[in-house]
């Protein structure tokens, strides 16, 4: 299991006097209709294939847990840009090492010949891309969820951006509204635990993240579910900071809306992240082995809104294992 890059990088393009991506010249913007790419699933992780500066063939990871877009540190150099204000950081991501961490601007990163992003933070990826067995040149973050409605089409595979001003949802989804509104992916859960009791939580979506849901040890020992994780192994996770340990257990059931998942394998780790603890963050995390469990998930952002299709019942093949989750309308399945 991999955990979420889980980036706060801000501070690093402020520091080096470069604004943020998400406020790219306007004509660098898609104004009307939508684009539709494939995607590429890969181990419970979204590749997208883009062009920077003129290059194309670049692998970038979708991962909506991350607040900058991202561009690999030798990536950058064969592209001949020049990093401004290089640092060494701790706490930028899951894992106790230190990240190398830089900014560049003016840089043109294109997804179908429409620019997406043009300040980029510069990082290290070599340790990550290692751990997931898949080259990465760069990381898209929450600024692409600020600029457009983003739907992720699980089953076609297919990825599409609708400028904000296009978008109005007439689906049957679930449509779940943002705890932040427009500056977070979180939403509100509730859980009930083993001793019957149900809690209250606010959680991140996080598509970099593989884990079905990553529960906080802070919130875990004042939930007192510390019992969900008894007799459980621990073993190390990847994020971008290294190896961290995590630990595994096991829920009754989570409310997402009016979406209830019963039977439901979580995680934990034995110490927050320092990010958690500084700013008192969200209890945790939701990602993509929950969230593939729906034909669509679309991040409406600047509405305040995310939306979960479920899969047809024809739709859902037998799983192969153990008995799976199940998650619907007050029952999905998880493998």
């Amino acid at each position: 299991m991999i955990g979420g890059a889980f980036l706060v990088l801000s501070a690093v393009l402020m520091q080096s006097g470069v604004t943020s991506s998400a406020q790219m010249p306007a004509h660098a913007e898609l104004r009307s209709g939508s684009v539709t790419v494939p995607v590429e699933f890969y181990k419970k992780h979204i590749f997208l294939t883009l062009t920077v500066n003129g290059v194309p063939g670049m692998q970038f990871l979708l991962d909506t847990g991350a607040s900058a877009d991202i561009l690999d540190m030798q990536t950058a150099q064969a592209l001949g840009l020049k990093p401004e204000g290089v640092v060494r950081e701790k706490d930028l991501g899951l894992g106790d090492g230190r990240v190398t961490v830089a900014a560049a601007k003016d840089v043109d990163v294109e997804l179908d010949h429409t620019q997406i992003a043009h300040t980029l933070t510069l990082v290290d990826l070599h340790g990550l891309a290692e751990a997931y067995v898949h080259r990465i040149d760069g990381i898209l973050g929450f600024p692409l969820l600020n600029r457009y409605a983003v739907a992720l089409d699980f089953q076609r595979q297919m990825l599409t951006l609708t400028p904000t001003q296009d978008f109005h949802y007439k689906g049957k989804g679930d449509v779940l509204a943002l705890a932040d509104k427009k500056h977070s992916t979180n939403v509100r859960i509730s859980i009930d635990t083993a001793r019957h009791d149900q809690r209250q939580a606010i959680v991140a979506v996080d598509t970099g993240s593989d884990v079905t849901l990553m529960l906080y040890p802070n919130y875990v020992y004042k939930a007192h579910m510390d019992g969900a994780f008894l007799n459980s192994h621990t073993f190390l996770a990847y994020g971008l900071g290294g190896y961290f340990p995590v630990q595994m257990g096991l829920l009754p059931s989570m409310n997402m809306g009016s979406l209830q998942t019963t039977g439901m394998t979580i995680f934990t780790m034995p110490a927050s992240p320092p990010l958690v603890k500084k700013k008192k963050m969200t209890c945790g995390v939701v990602g993509m082995a929950y969230l593939t469990n729906f034909s669509k998930v679309i991040f409406d952002v600047p509405h305040g809104h995310m939306i979960l299709e479920l899969k047809p019942e024809a739709a859902v093949a037998k799983p192969i294992g153990p008995p799976p989750l199940s998650v619907s309308r007050q029952s999905l399945l998880l493998p």
